[in-house]
């Protein structure tokens, strides 16, 4: 099953997911992959396999990376999330996480590229993406039938629960 999770900026879309991989370990699920919390002002990759981790994005202007929009993305942030997707894919992963799908993808770089190979794979994948970048990115893969969540506050305490019963039912 893909499964894309998306909602405004701050509703927990990458604490839903780290509810999910609680729920989905405890059951004896082996997850991979990448989520990035926030961490000050800005985010960190964290490889679901290793615990690896290395700053995503900041908004401290001075950085060093590769600016998009508001923020700042570090490379290394981004070779450590290819590298936790491709070992999600190459290691037995049960459900592959990739955090985030945004505008840095849009042209092919960031992460793109390793969810492209995660979507060609028979394996669960959980995917945040921006509501803006929905459209787009479910147009490049017109064979696969996603099933989409969109976290709000409403609905958030619920939404873990939900999406493994789905995933077990699969």
């Amino acid at each position: 099953m893909k499964i894309l999770i998306s909602g405004v900026s701050g509703v927990g879309k990458t604490s839903l997911c780290e509810r999910i991989v609680e729920i989905a370990e405890e059951k004896g699920w082996k997850c991979g992959g990448v989520l990035c919390p926030v961490a000050g002002e800005g985010s960190t990759a964290i490889d679901l396999s290793t615990g690896e981790k290395e700053e995503m994005a900041t908004t401290d202007s001075k950085a060093e990376g590769i600016p998009v929009g508001n923020y700042i993305i570090n490379e290394n942030g981004i070779s450590l999330g290819k590298k936790a997707i491709r070992n999600a894919i190459e290691n037995g992963s049960g459900i592959i996480f990739i955090d985030e799908i945004g505008p840095l993808e849009r042209t092919g770089k960031g992460l793109f590229p390793e969810a492209e190979r995660a979507m060609a794979t028979e394996k669960d994948v959980i995917i945040v993406i921006r509501k803006k970048m929905l459209e787009e990115f479910t147009g490049k893969f017109p064979g696969i039938g996603f099933r989409t969540f969109t976290i709000n506050r409403e609905n958030r305490d619920q939404l873990a629960e939900k999406i493994m019963g789905e995933l077990n039912a699969a």
